[in-house]
């Protein structure tokens, strides 16, 4: 995005510079008064500005994404190469990116464990109430040898029931208290899941309305420009309604492109939020 931001910057400032030398050329033609020469001076230092400015933020972001993979003293020689992607990005129905998230959620997951573990306590210590069924047999054998000898066996059951251990009640409850807990807990986050999928898809919904107004936004400030242009060239319009197109064709052009990064990070959003941010595919370079 900065180095994109950077592109815009030194093509407006080339566009600038171009338009300099054009009422230049008219001034000593004696076609245009000095304010008007000024003025595009003006305007251009301002663009060069702006690039500065792109530049710094370029190399801040760069340290920035060097530091995040660990690598903080590559220097500058790490480049990012492609644009930022275009899109469309596939989406489907909210409920059904909801049922997405609440079924493949790892963190989810992990509750429902728990709240099968919680169940299990439970039917633990319920089981401390019932009676205890043991079977046992032996088996003997006696005589001179083994082919003399008699055998003799037993078989058996006991049953047995404590009925005075006043530690059951206590731990049912306890168990009983934790298998709530773990149930709430599943709720809040699936909660909290429907909300981040339902917050992210409404954010991407957004950024496609916005890419879409941000591009025809350039679109209309490119004709503009090359109208005003025209007429300035043939003295039907001002100096001042000039710049006030070339500014509007640049602030629509670096428009668009946060319009783009929205639509790129609010995709990656919603990804995330339904537990699918595994596959960087639809991120790759155009």
């Amino acid at each position: 995005m900065a180095d994109a931001r950077v592109r815009v910057a030194r093509e407006a400032v080339r566009s600038a510079e171009a338009q300099v030398r054009r009422i230049r050329d008219l001034f000593e033609n004696g076609q245009v008064v000095r304010s008007d020469l000024l003025a595009a001076e003006v305007q251009w230092a301002d663009f060069r500005q702006r690039l500065i400015q792109a530049e710094g933020d370029a190399r801040t972001a760069r340290a920035a994404f060097l530091t995040a993979l660990g690598r903080p003293d590559s220097g500058p020689g790490v480049h990012v190469e492609g644009e930022i992607p275009r899109g469309p990005f596939p989406r489907g129905p909210l409920e059904e990116a909801v049922q997405e998230a609440i079924r493949v959620r790892p963190d989810l997951e992990a509750l429902r464990r728990e709240v099968d573990a919680a169940a299990a306590r439970l039917q633990g210590s319920r089981g401390l109430y019932l009676p205890r069924l043991d079977a046992f047999s032996t088996y003997g054998l006696s005589g001179e040898d083994l082919s003399r000898g008699s055998s003799d066996y037993t078989v058996g059951l006991a049953l047995s029931w404590d009925l005075f251990r006043p530690e059951r009640s206590p731990a049912v409850e306890r168990a009983r208290a934790g298998l709530e807990m773990a149930r709430a807990a599943l709720r809040e986050a699936e909660d909290r899941v429907r909300f981040q999928v339902t917050e992210s898809w409404e954010a991407l919904q957004s950024a496609e309305k916005r890419l879409d107004v941000a591009e025809k936004a350039v679109r209309q400030a490119r004709e503009a420009l090359r109208i005003v242009r025209d007429r300035y060239g043939e003295g039907l319009t001002t100096i001042t309604e000039l710049l006030r197109a070339e500014t509007a064709h640049l602030q629509a052009r670096l428009q668009a492109l946060e319009a783009r990064y929205a639509h790129v990070t609010g995709y990656a959003a919603l990804l995330l939020a339904q537990g699918r941010l595994d596959d960087l595919s639809a991120f790759a370079r155009p």
